[in-house]
């Protein structure tokens, strides 16, 4: 395994594509990189965690609730990068500011340079602000400390480790990656901002339990009274119950449910 490989082993790419017959080809394909596939969106969802670092989407199952979940995952992850593959142009109106698309019929060689590209425009954005997070933390805390003091290990340790990984994938980067990287990060804030994509639409509000946990009653049906539909949307995967007033966090298939 050489460095770079080293650098985006924690990174996953998802495809959400109805072509199951495809998927040995695209793992091949893409075999130094961990490739997870999703048939609906409701596998989709289940699927994405903080390692997904690109989405790559057929326009045959792009729908609005998928265009949900793209807003959830930005709002979540807002680096991950996007890729919508059309089998003919103009093919899907819901194709619209992703990072990149792809006309179809695609060759192996422009969807593995693509998407390793992508990969690594993620994995650069998101190093990048856990080491000036981290390069803040420490500062902040040696500034606060009421003596000398060392810099606890652990975290120096995690720092070296970032600028190791960052100056592997600045060595891949040219002037112009580096433009296309800080425009991708600015339409992605733009996307999940403006009308029709807040997060009390997203996707985790669709995926919320069909009961209270607390206490049972039932959400997603109009109750005709102040109770109206059962719960409040309180964020992406949040929800309050209207009945005893729990909060009910998303953990994907598990719910943690806080008392009022």
């Amino acid at each position: 395994m050489n460095n770079l490989d080293q650098a985006l082993q924690n990174k996953t790419v998802l495809f959400l594509t109805p072509f199951e017959e495809y998927e040995p080809r695209i793992s091949r394909l893409l075999s130094e990189l961990t490739v997870e596939f999703a048939n609906t969106t409701s596998e989709a969802y289940r699927a994405i965690d903080e390692t997904v670092a690109v989405i790559c989407v057929s326009d045959n199952v792009l729908t609005e609730e998928f265009e949900d979940l793209r807003t959830d995952v930005l709002l979540r992850h807002p680096f991950c990068q996007f890729v919508a593959i059309e089998s003919e142009p103009l093919s899907n109106p819901l194709i619209d500011d992703y990072d990149v698309i792809l006309n179809g019929p695609v060759s192996s060689s422009e969807l593995h340079d693509t998407i390793k590209e992508r990969v690594i425009y993620a994995a650069y954005s998101s190093t990048l602000q856990e080491y000036y997070h981290l390069n803040t933390y420490l500062s902040t805390f040696l500034e606060d400390a009421q003596e000398p003091s060392e810099k606890p290990p652990k975290i120096t340790n995690r720092v070296e480790t970032l600028r190791t990984i960052l100056q592997t994938l600045q060595a891949e980067l040219s002037e112009d990656h580096l433009r296309e990287i800080s425009k991708t990060v600015q339409q992605h804030k733009q996307y999940v901002t403006q009308p029709g994509t807040n997060s009390g639409n997203s996707a985790s509000s669709k995926y919320h339990p069909d009961t209270c946990p607390q206490c049972g009653v039932a959400w997603g049906e109009d109750h005709g009274n102040e109770l109206e539909r059962g719960y409040a949307n309180l964020g992406a995967g949040v929800w309050k119950c209207k009945h005893c007033e729990s909060i009910t966090h998303s953990l994907h298939d598990n719910q943690r449910v806080t008392k009022q």
